[in-house]
């Protein structure tokens, strides 16, 4: 639903019947390798993929409106992920690792587009326990020098925190300066939120 809310809200800033998104993930595949017990390691294992969003016949304006098209949208996501193999690990060890396979990789172009969704950060197990992030760290941001160059045009992290009051999903939006003004920047922001919404209301056709 957060992948294709964020299609949604591109698309319609944008235009287009196919959103390109960088996807990133944490790497841990171990049924990859045969044998491999990855039970003592920790933290990320980085991997990096690009998936592509097709929502040709898609009414957008419908979509963010919570329309029948919403549910199409909603399914259009699942079929683009369940065609990558191993959760897309094998393109980061062929594109960066494999000589054999460079030449398949000249023309290719990052999407402008990344997406991370970092997953659901539970309070502590007892009352009043911090979570399971860094005690007085924020869950998004600050992790990466501002002068660091760009790889993307878009970028998005999104993380779930659980609160006294309940779960809730925050989400940051960044953009390469002179690129994405602050104003597109701030309505691809509501118009995700938008479509978030209205494919709460939905149910995705059977796939």
């Amino acid at each position: 639903a957060l992948l294709t809310a964020l299609a949604l809200a591109v698309a319609s800033v944008r235009g287009g019947d196919t959103v390109r998104v960088e996807l990133e993930g944490h790497g841990r595949e171990e049924d990859v390798v045969p044998g491999a017990d990855i039970s003592r390691t920790v933290g990320w294992f980085t991997s990096m993929f690009p998936v592509a969003l097709d929502l040709t016949g898609i009414d957008i304006d419908d979509a963010l409106e919570g329309g029948p098209a919403a549910g199409d949208a909603l399914a259009r996501a699942p079929r683009s992920l369940r065609a990558l193999p191993d959760n897309g690990i094998g393109f980061g060890v062929l594109h960066r690792f494999n000589p054999e396979f460079a030449d398949g990789f000249a023309g290719y172009r990052r999407p402008e587009v990344v997406f991370n969704y970092l997953g659901r950060m539970t309070l502590g197990e007892e009352a009043g326990a911090p979570g399971s992030g860094a005690p007085g760290a924020p869950a998004l941001g600050g992790a990466v020098d501002p002068s660091t160059p760009l790889d993307h045009v878009l970028q998005v992290d999104a993380i779930t925190e659980d609160t006294e009051d309940g779960p809730v999903l925050d989400c940051e939006f960044a953009a390469a300066t002179g690129v994405v003004g602050a104003g597109t920047l701030e309505l691809l922001s509501q118009r995700w939120v938008q479509a978030l919404t209205a494919l709460a209301g939905r149910r995705s056709p059977v796939a």
